[in-house]
């Protein structure tokens, strides 16, 4: 025969605090383990000038590599006044040439510039991508190379 405990309610006061303290440990956790949004962050504006031979991403493509790693930037408008990238890619019988031109928003400033070199198009595209994306945010690369992973892991299952 077992005996039946009979529950004593607890006292008001350390029932509120404790029923507090879950719901504020519940929270700070979901705040710690929750996403950031992308709304929250900083969003900088990019004019971006593509010229590439048919051969090579399109690009819409080319914009979806580089957003596999870094989305804290959005295509400015015309009339904006924005940092300029210039992308550039040449086929020629040896390979193919990529060139990466980043110009600031003052026109007197000089221009850094980036050349990749490779065996296809693809190939260079998907470096160059890499590069745009460290131009934009240098912390592409640490956030960045994990979501371009996952991203090819997933377009693998798919074909």
């Amino acid at each position: 025969m077992g005996r039946r405990r009979s529950r004593q309610p607890l006292p008001r006061k350390l029932l509120f605090s404790t029923r507090w303290r879950w719901f504020g440990g519940v929270g700070v956790l979901a705040g710690l383990l929750a996403p950031a949004s992308a709304s929250a962050e900083p969003h900088e504006r990019i004019h971006f000038d593509y010229s590439a031979d048919p051969s090579c991403p399109s690009f819409d493509v080319f914009v979806e590599q580089v957003t596999a790693y870094t989305s804290r930037w959005a295509l400015a408008d015309p009339e904006e006044d924005a940092r300029r990238l210039h992308v550039t890619f040449v086929v020629t019988k040896a390979g193919t040439v990529g060139t990466l031109e980043v110009a600031s928003r003052e026109q007197s400033a000089s221009r850094a510039s980036r050349t990749l070199e490779g065996p296809d198009c693809t190939t260079v595209a998907r470096g160059m991508a890499v590069a745009v994306a460290v131009a934009i945010d240098p912390a592409a690369m640490l956030a960045g190379a994990g979501r371009a992973a996952e991203r090819e892991g997933t377009d693998e299952l798919e074909e």
